[in-house]
């Protein structure tokens, strides 16, 4: 999962929105990303 899905998980999770997929009692949603040339960023979400 890249970019703006991945944010778009954790929003879904943190929420209770992601169906199937849902982590139940999800509190902390982390998304790491690494793109060209070792340049790379983590988001981490708290409800």
């Amino acid at each position: 999962m890249a970019g703006f899905n991945g944010l778009t998980e954790l929003v879904k999770q943190l929420r209770g929105q992601a169906g199937r997929a849902q982590v139940e009692n999800a509190e902390v949603a982390m998304h790491a990303t690494e793109g060209n040339m070792g340049c790379g960023g983590v988001t981490i979400l708290t409800s």
